[in-house]
């Protein structure tokens, strides 16, 4: 009893007996058991590596090797690239790619020294990348340190300042790339802070506030989260954080504040904290997804500290040269970033239209539940995709977002209207 009690199960006060086995009626929540089972992910995890459950209807052979992501249009466009003109016959609105172009003069810049970047080395650790982007957002070089992508950062810095014996909290929805890494890879100690689908996902502050009290070595949030697309405005995550434990440090992931306002960004706190770090990406805000091209803002100190185990020539130089021009272009996206604010609103508008539940988001991408008269979301995705639209099934991303939940991503006017046709149409919404 003590066993099913301590996973969250409850008794109700019903026997049954069958011979000499009594049985006991029992039940928990779905959220309940999940808060429960957390507790154990550890002794879970070294479970399962060390039972052979082959042939257990149900239970994997063996676990994933790597983090889902989106990107299943490249199925139908071919991933050896030799018939990239099916890209015209899709709509990729399953991963978060810009949906405007990059900034002219980064791609006049690229066409210029094309053959040139290629067959050239870059600067090993894009000391010029780390000037731009410091002079940009007013903080030394010293505290930027570059990555081929924001998950390249991940993979580098946490798997070098988090340990097994560290204690995480992590959102739950998130960004899913974290829990992979953290629990899957580094075998960390993790705990989810869970949101709720009835307050929409927002983050509750005294519930975070509260937690600090476990004395976490690491919280990680992305702001604005994805799925979720719910942001926490700069001065009340400053106030939460000054409320931490001195030990306890923060990583943020920025990759979509820019679509709130540049304003919001914490990179000037994290280039002065000991204990906090901000990390950027620049695929979604900067259509920069191609090159591969982020960076990561902290303490000078703790930036030397990850130089060391970082390899040298993390970013390409196509992806350099693409990141200072677009950071010499800032006018442009931030024309861009006012654009996805109206698209978003349209295609927000026109999917409640056809009866969704649309979880109103600050980047460039909208978190919905499907109406109760379409399939779950594996089911809608399989069908719309059917129709050259991909969007994607998020219902892995989070414990509690159910088995109807999808993100769409913002694209432009004409392509929103065709995503909307589409989910009409395949989804019978009409």
């Amino acid at each position: 009893m003590n066993l099913y009690e301590r996973v969250g199960l409850q008794s109700h006060g019903l026997h049954a007996q069958a011979g000499d086995v009594t049985y006991e009626l029992m039940s928990a929540e779905v959220e309940s058991l999940c808060s429960h089972l957390s507790k154990f992910s550890r002794l879970i995890q070294r479970f399962e590596r060390s039972v052979d459950i082959a042939g257990i209807p149900g239970m994997p052979h063996e676990s994933e090797s790597a983090c889902f992501h989106g990107g299943a249009f490249w199925e139908v466009i071919g991933d050896t690239f030799e018939t990239l003109e099916r890209r015209e016959s899709i709509i990729s609105a399953d991963v978060l790619d810009a949906w405007f172009e990059p900034a002219p003069a980064v791609v006049q810049a690229l066409e210029r020294c094309l053959s040139f970047a290629l067959k050239t080395s870059p600067p090993t650790a894009g000391e010029g990348m780390r000037h731009v982007i410091a002079r940009a957002r007013g903080v030394s070089k010293n505290s930027i340190l570059t990555g081929a992508g924001s998950s390249n950062l991940i993979f580098t810095a946490l798997r070098g300042w988090v340990t097994p014996s560290s204690r995480v909290l992590i959102l739950d929805p998130m960004y899913d790339e974290y829990a992979h890494v953290l629990e899957q890879v580094i075998g960390a100690r993790v705990d989810r802070l869970r949101l709720s689908r009835t307050h929409g996902y927002q983050i509750d502050r005294q519930q975070l506030r509260d937690s600090f009290s476990r004395g976490y070595d690491w919280v990680i949030l992305v702001n604005p989260n994805s799925p979720t697309g719910r942001h926490l405005p700069r001065h009340q995550l400053e106030h939460l954080m000054a409320e931490a434990p001195k030990a306890t440090r923060f990583w943020i992931d920025e990759t979509y504040v820019d679509y709130v306002s540049e304003e919001q960004s914490l990179e000037v706190h994290a280039a002065t904290s000991s204990n906090v770090v901000v990390v950027k990406s620049m695929s979604k805000a900067y259509a920069l997804s191609g090159v591969r091209a982020a960076y990561l803002c902290a303490s000078p100190g703790l930036v030397r500290e990850t130089l060391r185990w970082s390899p040298p020539w993390a970013v390409s130089l196509p992806g350099q040269i693409a990141a200072c021009k677009a950071f010499a272009s800032l006018d442009y996206y931030r024309a861009r970033w006012r654009e996805t604010a109206i698209l978003r609103g349209e295609l927000q508008a026109g999917l409640e239209a056809q009866g969704w539940d649309v979880v109103p988001g600050c980047a460039n991408f909208l978190l919905c539940h499907l109406p109760r008269s379409a399939p779950d979301a594996e089911e809608s995705v399989a069908k719309v995709r059917a129709r050259g639209l991909f969007i994607r099934d998020v219902t892995s991303m989070g414990t509690g977002l159910g088995k109807r939940a999808v993100r769409i991503a913002v694209k432009d006017r004409g392509t929103n209207q065709q995503v909307l046709d589409i989910l009409s149409s395949a989804l019978g919404l009409g």
